[in-house]
């Protein structure tokens, strides 16, 4: 009985204790994170991937109906062939 005291005093202590420390490591990195999205470089970066993806957008969505075009004709033509599958087994 008394080692488990000993155990639960220790996680307990140890719980608080990292959770102090814990808590700073993470308040510091939140402001050296937000420091960094600030910084005129990185907001530069941010403006000119934001042209790029403005500019590739209508490619992008050219490529995904193309796609789904060919998707749909696909299942159709699946669907044409199963059916003549069917209709020869006499099913």
């Amino acid at each position: 009985m008394k080692g488990k005291l000993i155990l639960g005093a220790g996680v307990a202590i140890g719980y608080v204790l990292g959770s102090r420390s814990g808590r700073q490591s993470y308040e510091r990195l939140k402001a050296r994170s937000k420091d960094v999205w600030s910084s005129p470089a990185v907001q530069q970066q941010v403006s000119h991937a934001q042209e790029a993806v403005k500019a590739q957008a209508p490619v992008v969505a050219e490529q995904v109906v193309h796609a789904a075009k060919q998707v749909a004709d696909k299942a159709t033509h699946r669907g044409d062939d199963r059916q003549l599958e069917n209709a020869g087994s006499g099913i």
